[in-house]
Parts: structure tokens; C-alpha cells; sequence
């Protein structure tokens, strides 16, 4: 090794010791810092406050989905004016039964469960919940948009489908 090697070696090791010792003493010295990370999740978010009269409309529509009562459905619908036309109820009721015997078919018998997936406060008269009903081999959404007049809610939208990716549309 030359002479000019070792002055490197020297001085390398030199500042590796100092820096060792620097950062002991820092760290012997300062007190620790408080972690910038906040505080951990719980478990299950809590659910956001629901107007019970909103929930009751939305159970009453399950209730007419789970015993096959489509015609109810629809004039739940209707009585919001979500489906206003004569032509549009018959076209909604034709979608309703038709997307029914498909699921029948594709998924089997439904389990008469409903998950609620998410219920969505925009504001005190807009509120949105997303149910999963759960069949043998597969699932349907059924997305409820409430809006509260000032004498009560109704449906201002309903809709339905077997694509469950659809749920996770913007969703991080």
C-alpha cells in the first residue's frame, strides 16, 4: 500500500469512528421523536348516521326483492316518481324480471342476505346505500339513491348488476 493509500484509509476510517460516535451521543442526548405516523385504523369504519326513515324505505325495497315481489318494487318506485311514465315502469319491471331469471340461472337460489356495503351521506336530503345480495354461486349490487323531500324520502334512483367490479369504481 502506498503512502498516499494510507492517508485515505486513515482518514476513512477516522470519520467512520467520529460519525459512530457523533450519532451514539445524538442519540444518547435528544430525547425521541414523536412518530408522524397517525394513529391506527380501527377495525370496521364507523358507519355514517343514517336517517332511520331513509333505511326503512331501503329495507322495505330488499324486502320485495327478497320475496319476489317485483311489482312492489315497482311501484315503490313509481310512489318516488323515480320511474315516472307509464312506458318507463313497464320497461323497468321488464329489466327487473328479466335480470332476475338471469341471476336465478347464472348464480342459483338466493341466500336472502343483503350486505350492506356502503351507505353514502352527501347531505341531509341525498343519501346513498349499496347492498350485496348474496346468491349460491355468485352476487348482485343493488344501489338505492334517496333524495328527502320535505314531506318525506323517495327514491330518486335505483339500479342493480351481477359486475361486482363495479363497486370498487373509484375506490383507492
Amino acid at each position: 500500500m502506498t503512502n498516499g493509500h494510507r492517508h485515505w484509509l486513515v482518514a476513512g476510517v477516522a470519520g467512520g469512528v467520529c460519525g459512530a460516535v457523533m450519532a451514539l451521543l445524538v442519540n444518547r442526548w435528544l430525547p425521541p421523536s414523536t412518530s408522524a405516523v397517525g394513529p391506527a385504523p380501527s377495525a370496521a369504519p364507523a358507519e355514517p348516521a343514517v336517517d332511520s326513515e331513509a333505511r326503512q324505505l331501503v329495507e322495505r325495497c330488499l324486502s320485495h326483492i327478497k320475496n319476489n315481489r317485483l311489482e312492489e318494487l315497482t311501484q315503490e318506485a313509481r310512489a318516488s316518481r323515480a320511474v315516472v311514465t307509464d312506458e318507463d315502469l313497464q320497461k323497468f319491471l321488464t329489466r327487473l324480471r328479466n335480470d332476475r331469471e338471469l341471476a336465478l340461472r347464472n348464480f342459483g337460489k338466493p341466500l336472502g342476505e343483503y350486505e350492506l356495503l356502503r351507505a353514502t351521506v352527501a347531505s341531509a336530503s341525498l343519501v346513498q346505500f349499496v347492498y350485496l345480495e348474496r346468491f349460491e354461486r355468485g352476487a348482485i349490487w343493488w344501489m338505492f339513491v334517496l333524495y328527502r323531500t320535505p314531506e318525506r324520502w323517495q327514491l330518486a334512483w335505483l339500479d342493480w348488476g351481477g359486475q361486482l367490479a363495479v363497486l370498487f369504481a373509484g375506490l383507492p
